[in-house]
């Protein structure tokens, strides 16, 4: 049957091509460019339209144009500012060579001197957006067919070029879609950018989505509170006056743009724009600068609406280093709409959700649009020339930009484990792991592993460290299977020191600092050596893990009585309850990933069950729960709003806990804090049977300091934060009684409210904290997190 199904598949897409071919012969390609006529040189962006149609295109950097015809003769018209616009008749004769179109150039005299009163732009401004309401009373819907290419370049040198035909759709009520149905690219890297070419902005909307963030447009109905408007000049298009006015945000807190807008005198329309983002704004990760000016124009439509046929847009932007420090980016990017519909119901599959973007996958695959000659904007000869040099080598990011330099801070970065804890580490060189950290009963502890992928979905990690404290040889041995999409299974044996209690906030890498240069250390230890068993599984709405453990836990003291060349002496090493233990835990999880040292925008979900099973030494079950949220606040428009975010946690208990499932409140470890741990409470966490935390921050980023017209502070993005803490820990007096050491437990709430400064050095904060319950300050420092 599968030789049958296959002559079939082929006998069906020749079919097509076929179809295809006889369609194409219907159809007549014109080709020409568009020059002036005295210097010969090209006229980039000039619309070409097919007369009595609302068929058209645009030229691109060297003139050049192709439009697709049912038939000929044709009247070509061509328009660009500054010149008269141009009737050619295209007949059988013209469609064998390209046609040479150029247009004469535009003389504007001035018959009497113009003075504009300081209200006049304003007025200019007041008369597009009542013209455009007017408009808009008489469309609901509209559609258009698309086409976007978007090229990206390292000095100068293009390393991505993308072209895209889609159907673009606006409703009133429901905004704006797309649905790509071609596409041809070198690459798909664009993604991880932030960037969709097939998202093409509308200058003439009221707010315009972008990058993240909700610009004010322009012709917004209350424009004018949010921009300042002067009469920069004054143009001719054929007998009609061009005003040209510039445009500047009043206030350095909204989304809003700087630049130029046209406006067609006697009708009150938008001609074209070329504007730019004001340099105040704060763009949304990976994103650090977004130096790019877009150019478009607009044209009359069915019953005189006026609606955008281009997008030009050209400039460069800089992006967060994650490991590497990348170099300044070029982007250029040319859009084209064409025959537009007026009040046609639009298909309602694209609105069945909020994705602005949708793929056609059936005609993408086909590929039917390119075959068919469908109007495209020609390219130009560097990107032809690129197109076929990256075509074969679909180059990934880093491949393509090439980073600089690896960012120092990469010497220690956060990943998650298989069950999505956080864990903060030395990172891989050429398949090899090296991990390091220090503390009172390891010392110096050195380990190196290598990663071993016997598949895409098996591999193997080998590890061996050794301890300067203790002289223990620490032995790490994980098997990964991932099975489907979905599915993971990983086998582990661990001969290694254990935290006796987990915390929320640190890691023990991170404890390093404290613990190596200020003489405190934070976690308390035991030797564990035995073997885990984890499976993981993605549903469509939640993450599953039941991790089964089998340990042999053993008591240690301390090798290191301080902190070579500190004073400060270590407190000693608590004792544990020895023995065998056999758990059972059972993780739910939704939302995003977890955050080490602080918080995103971050909603998550996460329920832990574990449970003693028969053999081992204590009888308990420990119920843990941790919730992460954030809600916007003020200044909605930008990609980072002020944010309230809350972390909020709580464990209990059925049985006798041993001392090494007690649960924590986190407090500062030596100089750092995070979200999640009290501030005015340093060095050591409370422990407790039962435990309860909740941690809110709101962050008002640059404002305060805008509002008080820092500017140098705001340049360098130095925010401010107000914070608070609330937590508790119980611990019943029989169990204090039994335990082996004297745990730090509450005795009552504590609270505690504070301001940090954030962003500094583009990475840190400092936090002042008071304490509430009783009194007592802290200052802490900390990873400057954005949400």
């Amino acid at each position: 049957l599968e030789p049958i199904a296959q002559r079939v598949q082929r006998t069906i897409l020749l079919g097509l091509i076929l179809v295809f071919s006889m369609e194409a012969q219907a159809q007549v390609l014109l080709r020409g460019t568009v020059r002036d006529p005295l210097t010969l040189d090209p006229l980039p962006a000039a619309h070409v339209l097919v007369v009595g149609t609302q068929q058209g295109s645009i030229t691109n950097a060297e003139g050049a144009f192709t439009l697709v015809v049912s038939q000929v003769p044709v009247t070509l018209r061509v328009r660009y500012i500054g010149y008269q616009t141009t009737d050619v008749e295209v007949g059988p004769a013209e469609v064998r060579q390209p046609i040479d179109i150029r247009p004469e150039r535009e003389v504007y005299e001035l018959g009497e001197i113009f003075v504009a009163g300081e209200e006049f732009a304003e007025n200019v401004l007041r008369r597009v957006i009542a013209r455009k309401q007017q408009q808009q009373r008489h469309v609901n819907t509209f559609a258009a067919d698309g086409y976007s290419r978007m090229s990206l370049a390292k000095d100068s040198t293009l390393v991505l070029l993308t072209e895209k035909v889609f159907d673009d759709y606006w409703d009133k009520e429901r905004g704006r879609r797309s649905v790509i149905t071609s596409r041809r690219e070198t690459a798909t890297f664009y993604h991880r950018l932030g960037l969709e070419p097939a998202a093409m902005p509308n200058f003439y909307d009221d707010t315009i989505e972008m990058l993240g963030l909700t610009f004010i447009g322009p012709t917004h109905p209350n424009a004018l509170s949010y921009y300042n408007v002067n009469l920069a000049e004054r143009r001719k298009l054929d007998d009609l006056t061009v005003f040209d006015l510039y445009i500047a945000p009043k206030t350095g807190v909204d989304a809003a743009f700087i630049g130029r807008v046209s406006v067609l005198d006697s009708l009150d329309v938008l001609l074209d724009v070329e504007l730019r983002p004001a340099r105040f704004l704060d763009y949304p990760e990976p994103i650090t600068s977004w130096d790019v000016f877009y150019k478009q124009q607009f044209s009359p439509v069915a019953d005189s609406v006026w609606l955008p046929v281009d997008l030009r847009a050209e400039g460069q932007f800089t992006i967060e280093p994650e490991i590497f420090d990348y170099p300044e980016i070029g982007l250029r990017q040319t859009g084209r709409l064409t025959n537009y519909s007026i009040n046609e119901p639009p298909p309602e599959q694209v609105y069945r959700s909020g994705q602005r973007v949708h793929l056609d996958s059936a005609s993408v695959f086909l590929d039917d649009l390119f075959l068919k000659g469908r109007n495209i904007v020609p390219l130009s000869s560097m990107e032809e020339e690129a197109l076929a040099r990256l075509t074969p080598q679909r180059l990934t990011l880093e491949e393509a930009l090439l980073p600089r330099r690896q960012a120092v801070w990469a010497l220690f970065f956060s990943q998650r484990n298989i069950i999505d804890e956080p864990e903060l580490h030395w990172p891989k060189y050429l398949g090899y792991e090296f991990r390091s950290h220090y503390n009172r009963v390891d010392g110096s502890f050195f380990s190196a592993g290598q990663w071993l992928p016997f598949s895409p979905r098996f591999e193997m990690l080998m590890r061996i460290g050794q301890t300067t404290g203790t002289k223990r040889l620490h032995v790490e041995g994980i098997a990964t299977y991932r099975w489907g999409r979905r599915g993971t299974l990983e086998a582990r044996y661990l001969r290694d020191t254990a935290l006796r209690y987990e915390s929320r906030v640190y890691s023990k890498a991170l404890n390093t600092l404290p613990a190596r240069f200020g003489g405190v250390d934070y976690f308390d230890y035991y030797q564990q050596q035995g073997f885990h068993a984890t499976m993981t599984y993605a549903w469509p709405f939640f993450r599953t893990a039941l991790t089964l453990r089998e340990e042999v836990h053993t008591s240690v003291e301390n090798e290191r009585s301080k902190a070579w060349p500190f004073e400060h002496t270590f407190r000693p090493n608590p004792a544990i309850e020895d023995g065998t233990f056999r758990t059972a835990a059972l993780q739910l999880i939704t939302g995003e990933s977890d955050q080490t040292l602080g918080a995103q925008r971050l909603r998550r979900a996460e329920v832990r069950v574990e449970q003693a099973l028969p053999g081992s030494e204590s009888t308990f079950t420990r119920f843990d729960v941790k919730l992460d949220g954030w809600v916007p606040t003020f200044v909605r428009g930008r990609p980072l709003p002020n944010a309230l975010a809350v972390r909020a946690y709580g464990s209990t208990f059925l049985g006798s806990l041993p001392p090494q499932r007690l649960s924590v409140v986190d407090g500062t470890n030596g100089p750092f804090a995070g979200l999640g741990g009290l501030r005015t409470h340093r060095n050591r966490p409370y422990e407790g049977e039962q435990t309860m935390g909740v941690f809110w921050e709101h962050d008002f980023t640059t404002l305060p300091f805008e509002a008080l017209r820092l500017r140098p502070l705001v340049d360098r993005e130095i925010g401010l934060r107000i914070f608070g803490g609330h937590g508790r820990s119980w611990l019943s007096e029989e169990k204090a009684t039994a335990l082996p050491f004297t745990p730090l437990v509450s005795t009552g709430w504590h609270h505690e409210a504070g301001v940090s400064v954030t962003n500094l050095f583009k990475l840190l904060r400092v936090d002042l904290a008071r304490r509430l319950d009783t009194p007592d300050w802290g200052v802490s420092v900390g990873v400057s997190r954005k949400f």
